[in-house]
């Protein structure tokens, strides 16, 4: 027989084959399946996520240069097979761990600035709510406090916060940028960028996930957001294109979780809950919003029933935020200056415990990330962008 080089030398070399959509060997996705020599050819088997992958042919052209470099006009023959479920969801966490480990941040954000994404399984919890007030307590604390609306369809923020105020885009084509609305408020400043600053806010924006996710990425990488304390990140509601690509876009974010006492609520939260475990972001805890009414009179009740805690994980409660009567929700845009409501009183405790105990803002800049800064400074130093 002519070709009797060892087998496991050939698998070593034909596993170092990188999946060009994934970015991560074959051999360590499990697409590798068995490699033998039988007749005078080399017979290779892959494990395919799907039957239909576009990138089939890419992937057997590479091994077939591999195989020539070990025998110039070695014959390969394939076998293709379609992995299990079990395989294909062992597969992508390694890719989107890999993913995440290359990601870096965009020069659009300071390296200092704490990025926190505030999400919830479902809508109607108060999500978009508990970030305009967590966004003007940490502003009112002296905090440069960023706010992006990534709930495309359903924004919300710019009315919530009173940034109704259209913004432009100024550059050229090939380089461009947004200055975000920025205002003082408090001892802080609030800078804002929404699509309501973009539509008007009786439009329905009917864009598919891919567009979706495009916007996204254009508010966080094409908004110059200069030097935050934080960036707050009011997700959409469920776990769709743009949860996806925020692990990628902004692999350090931490996930702040909001839900109500409802038990439909809770248990959609779940599901968030396990998209945060496959892309590998971090979940500081959750806020229970709506946890009771109070009413006038100083009596409780919890109108929406009893919290179960069935988090799949060990989650801390960082906050209970009740529904009270002449609430500060009652006008728009919002303020909490001046108000005792123990419902701002809830996010501005919340908004004390982030800045001190959980994420503390960053004072100190280590050797790599002032290197990070100066080259965010250039990238948007342009003429054209001023």
């Amino acid at each position: 027989m002519r070709y009797v080089a060892d087998i496991a030398s050939i698998r070593e070399k034909i596993g170092t084959v990188v999946d060009p959509e994934l970015g991560v060997t074959i051999e360590e996705l499990g697409m590798l399946g068995s490699v033998e020599v039988k007749d005078g050819q080399l017979i290779v088997e892959l494990k395919l996520t799907t039957a239909a992958c576009p990138l089939q042919k890419e992937l057997r052209g590479s091994v077939r240069r591999i195989a020539d470099s070990l025998d110039e006009g070695l014959k390969v023959e394939f076998i293709t097979n379609v992995m299990n479920g079990d395989e294909k969801r062992r597969a992508m966490d390694i890719a989107r761990k890999s993913a995440k480990d290359r990601a870096r941040r965009p020069h659009s954000i300071s390296p200092r600035t704490r990025i926190v994404a505030v999400a919830s399984g479902k809508g109607g919890v108060g999500k978009s709510t508990v970030t305009s007030l967590l966004a003007l307590a940490l502003a009112e604390s002296g905090f440069r406090v960023g706010v992006l609306d990534a709930d495309i369809w359903g924004f919300s923020i710019s009315k919530l916060l009173g940034f109704e105020d259209s913004v432009e885009a100024t550059g050229t084509k090939e380089k461009w940028s947004i200055r975000p609305s920025t205002r003082d408020y408090g001892n802080g400043t609030l800078s804002v960028m929404s699509m309501g600053m973009l539509a008007s806010s009786r439009e329905a924006v009917m864009w598919r996930g891919l567009i979706l996710n495009r916007a996204f990425q254009h508010f966080v990488e094409d908004v110059r957001w200069g030097d935050l304390d934080y960036l707050l990140i009011d997700m959409p509601p469920g776990t769709g294109d743009i949860q996806m690509g925020l692990s990628r876009l902004l692999p350090d974010a931490k996930l702040l979780l909001v839900t109500t006492p409802n038990e439909n609520a809770s248990n959609v939260a779940v599901r968030m809950l396990d998209m945060a475990r496959r892309e590998m972001l971090e979940v500081l805890g959750y806020v229970l919003n709506m946890a009771y009414f109070e009413c006038n009179h100083g009596e409780t009740y919890k109108i929406f029933g009893e919290f179960k805690d069935e988090f799949p994980i060990e989650l801390e409660l960082l906050g209970e935020v009740p529904v009270v009567a002449n609430s500060v929700l009652n006008s728009y845009p919002l303020s909490i200056a001046g108000v005792e409501g123990k419902d701002v009183k809830a996010v501005v405790d919340l908004a004390r415990r982030l800045s001190t105990e959980i994420i503390p803002p960053i004072v100190d800049l280590s050797c790599t990330a002032r290197i990070e800064e100066i080259e965010a400074l250039l990238y948007f130093q342009d003429d054209n962008l001023n």
